[in-house]
């Protein structure tokens, strides 16, 4: 069983985590007009939720809350058994909060500023466990304006308890300016409903709970004659029945560990309806922002559409230079040998015709042609060093002219400021270095899948029986043209008895040179249309794979990843005060009694 310090130590714990996490969620704002305001909302929260955490330990502050006449001063002293307030009927005649507790409770304990209250020190049973106020009257004609008024008082007070006595009469229970304070300051605390003047008013409860049901759970509503309590008191005699449950609410159930839970419940209560006030003012704008969400990725199919044409154009263009690049992967996964050498030559021919070529090729080719890991080195290099009439240049190469960039943009700052969104000017300046930046990823993304391609290719025309044939033929050419050259040396000029042999001249040289390089030849025709076969498909998968790539590309990357973090906060709203609304499940509470303002 825990003891009461293990119970205030796992409430001040509890307690703790939320805060910390409020914190840290209001900290995660982005940069959003209505996260600001919420994020303000949370910090007047967490000054709410220190004020409980201040007074945690300290006893269970009941305080009354009524109209004018009601009896609120009455009660009290039927609650204490004697007369420590002045009562009045038709007029107020508490003007300052009065406290009531033991001698060695300060108002500092409680989180009261003491300048704010009147205090009166008693020494009974009931304030054991309880410390009592008896509230200024909210009705009064006095000014909201005036900072001394009754009501300034009585506002400034009631976030301090954690109990309201809401007394109502059969003239004053529909009051409208009571209800309005009464809603301001349900909201953490807990609500005992009491009718007074039971001798002389009809039993007005039931329509009474009518009332406050759509806002509030009601719980009991007691009936109580508080000037007949309190003559019991006074003389002895047994108390009415439902006096009798009134103070043993007060006194046995709402004490000790009750205590806690009701603060628990309270500050729950309080952190349940701030976040869903939070969720509110996010959900006024939530549709602003995916109607710009909608629009930013329009406007960047838009711009996609203007690239992607006249790349896969310059890509289709590029055949013989992505073999080109196959053939050189071939040649190095083989190694040494006379096939190996002749592919080596083929390609190195290849490069030079491509270095020479590359230069008048439009647009982006020859970068994806030299691979992605060269080419983004290279963008990222020269990125810093191009001027703004470079970068322009860089932009109409891959099919995007600037006035198009920055007609989009403007129309994308539009909804943005309609969302809420810290939208960055849409000019030049701001948007070409952005959207340069990401064409260069784009081609980057691009080039590394054809390095892909090709290095796939390359295992798949590597392999052990492909190199084999090729090479018994090619070796068998050259084979037989070494035959020819030793016997005719060997044999035929010294071993041979016939007077008439003589050595080759240069025509066989000739001869032999040019009938090596057609066999080569066909041999390199053959595998090339070995290696061809498979590679445009190849290459056209890998455009289509990366036309659905680019639709995450990160042109307006900073407008992006501002509805991700939109997203992500409101998601984060939803997941606390889930949290909350459980915690609040769990704690038990005498509910049949106490009332409570409903959930929005």
């Amino acid at each position: 069983m825990p003891t009461r310090e293990v119970i205030q130590l796992e409430l001040l714990a509890e307690i703790d985590v939320l805060v910390e996490n409020l914190r840290a969620w209001a900290e995660s704002a982005p940069a959003w007009e209505p996260a600001r305001s919420v994020q303000a909302l949370i910090r007047r929260l967490l000054e709410r939720l220190e004020g409980i955490r201040i007074r945690i330990d300290a006893p269970l502050v009941v305080a009354t809350l009524g109209g004018t006449g009601t009896g609120k001063s009455a009660l009290l002293n039927a609650v204490l058994g004697q007369e420590v307030f002045q009562t009045g009927v038709l007029r107020p005649t508490t003007c300052k909060p009065i406290l009531v507790c033991r001698p060695d409770i300060r108002p500092e304990m409680l989180g009261i500023e003491p300048s704010t209250v009147e205090v009166c020190h008693r020494e009974l049973p009931i304030l054991a466990h309880l410390v009592l106020i008896d509230c200024p009257d909210p009705d009064t004609s006095e000014s909201d304006e005036e900072a001394a008024s009754n009501l300034a008082r009585l506002r400034q007070i009631l976030p301090h308890c954690d109990v309201l006595l809401v007394t109502g009469t059969q003239q004053k229970y529909r009051s409208g300016r009571v209800a309005e304070e009464l809603a301001r300051a349900a909201t953490g605390a807990r609500l005992i409903f009491v009718q007074t003047h039971a001798d002389t008013d009809d039993d007005i409860r039931q329509d009474w709970q009518k009332v406050l049901a759509s806002e509030y759970e009601v719980g009991r509503i007691f009936r109580i004659d508080c000037l007949r309590a309190l003559e019991d008191a006074r003389t002895g005699r047994p108390h009415q029945p439902e006096m009798v449950e009134l103070l043993d609410l007060l006194t046995r159930q709402l004490s000790g560990a009750a205590a806690h839970r009701i603060r628990r419940a309270n500050l729950l209560d309080l952190a349940a309806q701030a976040l869903t006030r939070c969720a509110e003012k996010l959900q006024e704008r939530t549709a602003a922002v995916e109607e710009f969400r909608q629009a930013l990725q329009k406007e960047k199919q838009h711009l996609l559409e203007q690239l992607l044409p006249p790349l896969e154009q310059q890509v289709k263009s590029a055949r013989r230079y992505w073999e080109n690049r196959l053939v050189g992967e071939i040649a190095a996964r083989w190694g040494s040998s006379p096939w190996a050498w002749v592919l080596r030559l083929y390609q190195s021919l290849g490069m030079v015709v491509l270095g020479v070529l590359g230069r008048r090729l439009p647009g982006p080719t020859p970068w994806l042609v030299w691979g992605g890991a060269i080419g983004w080195q290279f963008w990222r290099k020269r990125r810093d060093e191009r001027s703004a009439q470079q970068r322009l240049q860089t932009l109409r190469t891959f099919g995007w002219q600037p006035a198009q960039v920055e007609e989009a943009a403007v129309k994308l700052q539009g909804y943005a400021w309609q969302a809420g969104l810290e939208a960055p000017p849409a000019r030049p300046e701001h948007l070409l270095p952005e959207t340069q930046h990401s064409a260069e990823v784009l081609l980057a993304q691009l080039s590394g899948q054809f390095e892909e391609v090709l290095r796939r290719q390359a295992a798949r025309h590597s392999r052990w029986y492909v190199r084999g044939f090729y090479e018994f033929l090619l070796g068998g050419m050259i084979g037989g043209i070494l035959y020819r050259l030793a016997k005719n040396y060997f044999w035929d000029s010294w071993l041979d008895p016939t007077p008439d042999a003589s050595l080759y001249g240069l025509e066989f040289y000739v001869a032999s040179l040019f009938w090596l390089l057609v066999w080569a030849a066909l041999l390199i025709w053959a595998f090339l249309g070995r290696v061809r076969k498979g590679l445009a498909q190849q290459i056209q998968d890998c455009l289509n794979q990366w036309k659905h790539q680019a639709e995450q590309s990160p042109i307006f990357s900073s407008w992006e990843e501002e509805c991700r973090k939109i997203r992500r906060f409101q998601e984060d709203l939803g997941r606390l005060a889930e949290r909350v609304e459980k915690m609040r499940l769990e704690l038990a509470l005498p509910e049949d009694r106490l009332g409570r303002r409903r959930s929005s």
